[in-house]
């Protein structure tokens, strides 16, 4: 099984991933436990429940396997962060968003990333929006931050995926 997995995700030793599901979840035991035995990436548990956010940002993960509430609740907190913000990075951010649109619809598609739009992308939003979900250290995929993004348990609208 979790050689399966590596082919189609083509995970990495040196990645890092955070476990913070439920252990009875087959999509975490498959991930943490049999791709992370297999391709011997780093493992990461945050220090407590309450601290899960905080230690997302801090490791800077490469992989995250989540629920769509915890995909959904950091869309929103960018959407907040945006809404609090001012007339510049409020447009810088509108005109950004566009531009990763674009980038995720060729994503989706299978085309090859157009290297300059996705770096007006990530220098037009802006560390500051992208910290709050996920870290400083990365910026590589989906919300700026995550190489592997996955979702189990249930329906993640595309707007949110996008």
């Amino acid at each position: 099984m979790g050689e399966g997995l590596a082919a189609v995700d083509a995970f990495q030793p040196t990645h890092d991933y955070v476990s913070f599901l439920p252990l009875p979840w087959i999509g975490e035991q498959m991930i943490s436990i049999a791709c992370g035995i297999c391709v011997g990436f780093v493992l990461n548990f945050p220090e407590e429940p309450e601290t899960t956010q905080h230690d997302i940002r801090e490791i800077g993960p490469q992989i995250i396997f989540a629920p769509p509430r915890i995909w959904e609740n950091m869309v929103s907190l960018v959407q907040v962060k945006i809404e609090d913000s001012g007339r510049l990075k409020r447009w810088l951010y509108v005109r950004a968003l566009s531009w990763g649109y674009e980038l995720a619809d060729r994503r989706f598609r299978g085309k090859t990333r157009d290297g300059l739009a996705a770096l007006a992308g990530v220098v037009g939003v802006g560390a500051r929006f992208r910290q709050p979900v996920g870290s400083a250290r990365h910026a590589a995929c989906s919300l700026g931050v995550y190489g592997r993004c996955g979702v189990g348990a249930g329906y993640l609208p595309p707007s949110s995926m996008r």
